[in-house]
Formats: structure tokens, C-alpha cells, sequence
């Protein structure tokens, strides 16, 4: 008997079927995602994640009859729409009254308990994030509907492209036959700024701030462009709900959000009276620039919500909530000069130089003006005094100009002819609002496809910064960024290279390492010329080597193609197996054939209506 047990045993289980395969990973893909989103305490690599996502959607089309609305493969986005239906929502989704004053909040609080006939109340205190109201339908814990605020009463179905923003959960956790979550889609702020920088680089208006690129992005047609956009969201509020009790307090709330896997607001203050409110919208605007969210105030609600319905609202607001917004951060400042930069692409972009002055807790000193339409729209001139903003909180911007303050004396900018930096033409292609030079080899252009191949998002080599790579340029050790992987540890050892400020102060010795910053920060060239030295070769060698084992994602970024930011190098590492096939690629040979019959056909035919 024991014998044949264990001969049983030792007969190898067959491999799981396909379909107990996909609902294996459906559970794996789901919990990396709450690890990921909800607790940030991620367990495998982004590539890792690619890989088990990728198994599922091939195994989810071999087997279309297994389809299921709450797989994570329905995040990836489905087929472009023809246009958005209209929403309308059971419940009217209200906006707020604003107040602007602490006076006003303390009206706020008399009003309240007026109406209530109560000596104090108790309140919570939450960041008013500035993105774009939505709701999101649950029937029998599954997400079937999302819907933008739109005019309150009635928005636009924005299903498709909500399910591709990974932080919302598509399944949760209740026995409510019905479940409806509001809250904020955003746009982190480093998203926003990477998504900018790429905006301009492909001759584009950029968005002006994370709110409008929420918005520009949830009104994309393709729930696919949505998916390669870095949304996140934030719930706070319930709609219709219905089959569970509902929480007592809106302190209750938010946990009850937070423990279905729902993202909160990440700091909020139970309030005993109006004292201690005034203290939270304080102690708020503190921290405003710590959250990745961008916020414009406090939001004020009455914590027992069995008030609610006694209180009632307006035609437009509910009466037991305010917010109070913060005072934009500006400061008034000189326009001293107007450069002009040359990017990786050629692209020749105006920047703003400003009499440094203090915002956001920083000294702008310099102000992207993206391009010459933009200052023409704003009518901005050389001496004007103007008021600078960080946009998003992230990109120092002029948010207006004084012109009461004009002597006569301002001087029109005018985008040069020629290129500043090695003085080829420059053109403008008539779909662009972008400038560029036409000379590949501009050593502008040399050094900035170098640093981005060495940046951050790209292939990380330390100590490779601005001055290190115009060196590098200027004295034709590098011409293209390949060239890194040539160098010698002498040859880089004995680099020269003019030093900024902060460098130029510092001991001349060779091998003392140095902070060499990639921004471009380090004030003008001052001081004599000095070497790299053998240890700040040895660290730019070591991150050289080190990047050879990086994932194809990131050397398809740091090649630094038009059009192709992070997140379509991700899509495209997915398609292909290795540089090698990434650089003989048949599909990208296909595309580029389709753009060539493009601007065949647009050569042709001027009224062509190219869509790209």
C-alpha cells in the first residue's frame, strides 16, 4: 500500500489548465497592483509586472469566451471611441462655495451652527485637490461606470479611460449592491513635469498645469493614449449607495474608502471647533508642497453626516462644506534677458532671464517660455516687470505681465533666424509651434541627447553632468551617446572641463569627486579649467558598465526618438526581445514607411488632413 502511495505521489501533476492559469494571474496581477498603489511596498520590477500582464492578455485572447470585466488586462485600454455619451447622475454632483478669507471660514462656522441652533461643531480638514471631479459606479462590487462631474447634473461616460488608471480599483470588497465613490483624477506633479518637457520637445503647447493635463487626458478618444498617461486619483465622497449602512462620520468615511482599497486624501484633521479648523487649513498650507497632488486649498465639512440632510445645499454647493483657497504663491520680479536653448531634438525654446526672487520655497532665477507664440500671446518683453508662479507647483512660469509698469524702455523679443549655438537656419514645420535647427550635429543637440542618455529616467550615469557632457562634446570625444562605451578611464581622467561657481571654489585636486549636476544649475563658468581626475572617471565608467544590464525599456528612452517618452518605450520594450530586435524591428520599419507616404501625401496634396 505505502508502496504504491508513493509511487502515486511521485507521478508529476499535470500543468494547470489555461483557465485556472488566468485567474492565477488575474489574483497575482491584483495583489502586485495593491501592493504597488495602495501601500506602496512593491514585490517585483516594473518588467516583472510587464511579463505577467503580457501572459494574461495573450491568454485572455485565446480564450475570449473567459473575458471578464474585472480582469487587470481591461486597464490597458479598449478601441477609440467615436465621441463621449452623456452621463447623468442619480445624485447631482455639487461643486463648492469658496471662501478666500479666514473671516469668511469663521461666517462658515456661524452659519452652520445657526441653522443647526448648536454652541460648536466638530469638522475634518482635507487638502482640495485640484483635478478633475468624477464618480465611479460599483454594482455588486464591480466597477461598471465613471462619469466626469460635467455640468453636475449630467457628465461624460468616461468609463474606458478610467479603467486604465491603475490606482482605481476595478473589484472591491462590499455587499452594497450598489456603491458610488467620488473623487479627483490627477496628474502627479513629476508626471506633469516629464509630460511637459516631452510636450515641448515634440514642438507641442505644453499643458500650463496637472489639472488641465487630468482633463486633456481623460477627454482622449483612445483609451489606449489614456493608459500612457500617469493618472491617479483620490476619493473622498460617496454618492448612491446601497444594500450597507452608511458611515456615521465623514472621518468614518474615509477609513470605510481607504479599507476597500480606495486612495484617500493622505492627510486630513478631525476638528473640535472653529479654532482648531483655522489651525488645520495652517498646518495644511505647510505642507502643500510635500503631497505629489497639486492643491489650490483646504476643503471644511462638517464631520457627522445625519447633518447633512438638515443642513441641505444650494442650487450649486452643499451648506455643511467650504473650501478655502490659499493665495497663489507669486512673486513680482524683472525680465533681465531672454535666451534661447537648443534641445535634443533641435528644437529652440525661449527661457525667461529672471532678478532672482523666492517662490515655493525656492529662488527662480530662470522661466521656460515654451515658444514664440507664447510670448507673443502674453506680449512679454526684455525689462518687463512680470509675476512668476510655479506652475503645478513644479515649473517656475510668468503668470503675468505688468504693463502699468513699462517705461518705454522694454525691448520685443524676436525668435532668431539662426540657430544660437552653431548657426545653421532654423525652421518651422506649419503644424508646429516649435522652432528648430536644422543641423543634426549641432553640438547644442549632441550635448543634450547625451545628457538625456545619461539621465535619470534614461541610463542613470552618475557624475555625467552639463559641464562633463559639453566637455565631451566640445572636444570630440563623444558624438553620439554611444561613443560613452569607448571611453578609457585615462582619456576621461584627463577631461577638461570649465567649472561652475560652486566648482571653480572648490580645491583644484584632480581626484577630490564632484557633485556635477545634470540641470544645468551650477551658475556661470568662472575659474580656471581643471581635470575630472581619475575618481570621477572611475564613477562615470562604473555607471556606464552598470547600464548595459538595464532593461530595454530604459535604453529605448535614453535614445531619445521623437515622440517616444517613457511610457511608449515601455510599450515598445514589451513588443520586442532585445536591442538587437528592437533595432531591426519590422514594425517600426512600417511605421516609418507610413510616415514617409504621409509627408508624401501631404507634399501632394496640402489639404491633406494628417492625424498622428
Amino acid at each position: 500500500m505505502n508502496d504504491d502511495l508513493f509511487s502515486a505521489a511521485s507521478i508529476p501533476l499535470p500543468p494547470p489548465s489555461e483557465e485556472q492559469r488566468i485567474a492565477e494571474l488575474r489574483r497575482e496581477i491584483d495583489r502586485h497592483n495593491e501592493l504597488y498603489y495602495a501601500k506602496a511596498k512593491p514585490e517585483i520590477s516594473d518588467r516583472e509586472y510587464d511579463r505577467l500582464l503580457a501572459e494574461l492578455i495573450s491568454l485572455e485572447r485565446r480564450h475570449p469566451e473567459l473575458a471578464s470585466a474585472d480582469s487587470p488586462s481591461q486597464r490597458v485600454g479598449g478601441r477609440p471611441l467615436a465621441e463621449f455619451q452623456p452621463y447623468e447622475h442619480i445624485i447631482p454632483m455639487q461643486s463648492l462655495e469658496n471662501t478666500y478669507a479666514k473671516g469668511e471660514v469663521i461666517e462658515f462656522d456661524a452659519m452652520v451652527r445657526g441653522l443647526l441652533g448648536v454652541d460648536a461643531l466638530d469638522y475634518v480638514v482635507e487638502p482640495k485637490i485640484d483635478g478633475l471631479a468624477f464618480a465611479a459606479h460599483y454594482e455588486d462590487g464591480l466597477l461598471v461606470a465613471a462619469a466626469t462631474r460635467g455640468s453636475g447634473q449630467v457628465g461624460d461616460d468616461v468609463t474606458a479611460n478610467a479603467r486604465t488608471i491603475a490606482a482605481l480599483p476595478l473589484t472591491i470588497p462590499t455587499t452594497a449592491a450598489f456603491f458610488e465613490v467620488r473623487g479627483e483624477i490627477y496628474m502627479p506633479k513629476k508626471a506633469f513635469l516629464a509630460l511637459t518637457e516631452e510636450q515641448v520637445e515634440r514642438g507641442e503647447d505644453p499643458f500650463k498645469n496637472p489639472r488641465n493635463a487630468a482633463a486633456g487626458s481623460m477627454k482622449l478618444l483612445d483609451p489606449r493614449q489614456v493608459a500612457r498617461r500617469p493618472l491617479d486619483v483620490v476619493l473622498y465622497a460617496t454618492g448612491r449607495v446601497d444594500g450597507v449602512p452608511e458611515p456615521a462620520t465623514h472621518a468614518d468615511l474615509v477609513e470605510r474608502l481607504r479599507s476597500l482599497g480606495f486612495p484617500v486624501p493622505p492627510r486630513t484633521w478631525l476638528c473640535h471647533g472653529i479654532a482648531e479648523v483655522l489651525e488645520a487649513i495652517d498646518a495644511l498650507e505647510r505642507l502643500r508642497h510635500d503631497f505629489p497632488f497639486e492643491m489650490d486649498g483646504a476643503v471644511v465639512k462638517v464631520n457627522d453626516r445625519a447633518l447633512y440632510r438638515k443642513l441641505g445645499s444650494t442650487a450649486k454647493a452643499p451648506r455643511w462644506a467650504r473650501a478655502y483657497k490659499y493665495a497663489p504663491e507669486q512673486a513680482e520680479t524683472v525680465v533681465e534677458a531672454i535666451t534661447v536653448q537648443v534641445g535634443l531634438t533641435g528644437v529652440l525654446t525661449p527661457v525667461a532671464e529672471l532678478r532672482t526672487v523666492r517662490v515655493c520655497g525656492s529662488d527662480i532665477s530662470r522661466a521656460t517660455l515654451h515658444n514664440e507664440d507664447e510670448i507673443r500671446r502674453k506680449d512679454l518683453r526684455i525689462g518687463d516687470h512680470v509675476l512668476v508662479e510655479k506652475a503645478g507647483e513644479v515649473i517656475p512660469a510668468i503668470a503675468a505681465v505688468l504693463a502699468d509698469k513699462r517705461t518705454g524702455m522694454e525691448i520685443p523679443f524676436a525668435m532668431p533666424s539662426a540657430c544660437p549655438e552653431c548657426g545653421a537656419p532654423v525652421s518651422r514645420l506649419p503644424d508646429e509651434v516649435a522652432v528648430r535647427c536644422t543641423n543634426a550635429l549641432c553640438p547644442a543637440q549632441r550635448t543634450a541627447r547625451l545628457l538625456h542618455f545619461a539621465s535619470r529616467n534614461a541610463l542613470d550615469i552618475e557624475g555625467l553632468g552639463d559641464r562633463v557632457a559639453q566637455a565631451l562634446v566640445d572636444q570630440n570625444l563623444v558624438t553620439v551617446p554611444l561613443d560613452l562605451f569607448d571611453l578609457s578611464e585615462p582619456l576621461l581622467a584627463a577631461l577638461e572641463f570649465e567649472p561652475g561657481e560652486a566648482e571653480a571654489a572648490a580645491p583644484a585636486s584632480a581626484d577630490a569627486p564632484m557633485q556635477l549636476s545634470l540641470l544645468g544649475d551650477a551658475g556661470p563658468a568662472g575659474g580656471k579649467r581643471r581635470k575630472l581626475g581619475a575618481l570621477n572617471a572611475r564613477t562615470i565608467l562604473h555607471a556606464i558598465r552598470r547600464s548595459r544590464d538595464l532593461p530595454l525599456a530604459r535604453w529605448i528612452f535614453a535614445l531619445g526618438i521623437p515622440n517616444v517618452g517613457s511610457t511608449v518605450a515601455d510599450d515598445l520594450a514589451r513588443l520586442h526581445a532585445d536591442f538587437n530586435a528592437f533595432a531591426d524591428s519590422p514594425l517600426l520599419a512600417d511605421s516609418l514607411r507610413l510616415y514617409e507616404l504621409m509627408d508624401e501625401a501631404d507634399r501632394n496634396n496640402p489639404n491633406t488632413q494628417r492625424v498622428r
